[in-house]
């Protein structure tokens, strides 16, 4: 996989809806936030977002509705479908006994489907796979899959029906290349439903990335690592700033934390601490506006020497 390994689960475990966010935590390998003070809470947040991805080809592929609608009801037996103009529109009761919505997700086919510039962004940080950009080389033709809006549907529930769906509509088009637009990313179809076959934390990789950026102006080689697509479900991304540890080691960090924020939500609070590389080390967490775009909120980690 590259630079940063996707930090996974056992399979064997089972998902975190088994009790207390102190058993989530020790699962998880980290420590609870441990609060310091009881000043207000800072007003930051993100406003949930569209998940959206581009599915590329060599050949004209050939879209059947069907077919796909077949596969996703193996998972989801009330699944319907409609046509409006060009877009397929599939339709995923969500109903539990918090929320009685249902997701609607999308395939748009253009009348050539011919494929469309990518923003340079997508090109920087595909550390998972590095033939990505000598893949998509060969590819002229694309369809966009996306959520027609954004329902009352908790974002757990977001991320599976919305892997659920690309998954069932790579396995029936069989795409050369993938595009997460949330993650700003290239992803191997195959690893897309891989992941959707593993552990909850798996269905992470597909919509959220981790980047490394050199800061410019540092004669010290100081890097800022971050974590993009977690603020599209409404989530924080995490921030760090450093100059002296492995970026490997804290790529897998930051997909550690960002597993465990999938896991409890929106809840450290600002202030907080959280376990850093070591059992004796930790890391205040400050919510604040990110220092790179998009323009996000994020919990900024500030470890050793900027406690």
């Amino acid at each position: 996989m590259g630079l940063f390994e996707l930090f996974r689960r056992p399979a064997n475990e089972s998902k975190t809806d088994r009790g207390s966010q102190v058993y989530q935590a020790q699962e998880a390998g980290l420590q609870l936030p441990t609060e310091t003070n009881n000043s207000p809470e800072p007003s930051f947040a993100n406003c949930p977002d569209i998940l959206t991805a581009k599915l590329f080809f060599e050949s004209a592929p050939n879209v059947n509705g069907l077919e796909i609608l077949n596969d996703l009801r193996k998972k989801h037996t009330d699944a319907t479908i409609d046509k409006v103009n060009n877009i397929l529109v599939f339709s995923l009761p969500c109903n539990n006994a918090a929320t009685h919505a249902t997701a609607k997700l999308c395939i748009l086919v253009s009348g050539n489907m011919e494929i469309q510039p990518l923003p340079n962004e997508a090109f920087r940080q595909n550390w998972h796979w590095r033939e990505a950009a000598s893949k998509i080389r060969f590819c002229k033709y694309e369809i966009l899959i996306t959520e027609k809006s954004l329902p009352n549907v908790a974002y757990k529930q977001r991320v599976t029906v919305f892997s659920d769906f690309l998954t069932s509509v790579i396995k029936s088009v069989k795409p050369s290349v993938v595009y997460s637009k949330n993650a700003e990313k290239l992803l191997d179809p195959e690893d897309v439903i891989a992941c959707n076959f593993g552990t909850e934390a798996d269905m992470l990789h597909p919509i959220s990335n981790i980047r490394m950026f050199k800061i410019s102006d540092s004669a010290e080689g100081t890097l800022l690592m971050d974590t993009i697509g977690m603020n599209a479900l409404g989530l924080p991304d995490i921030e760090i700033v450093f100059n002296d540890r492995n970026p490997a080691k804290m790529g897998e960090l930051l997909l550690r934390y960002s597993n465990f924020i999938f896991d409890i939500g929106d809840n450290i609070r600002d202030g907080e601490y959280l376990e850093g590389t070591t059992p004796t080390e930790r890391w205040r967490c400050e919510k604040r506006n990110s220092m790179l775009l998009p323009d996000r909120y994020v919990l900024h980690l500030a470890p050793d020497a900027e406690n």
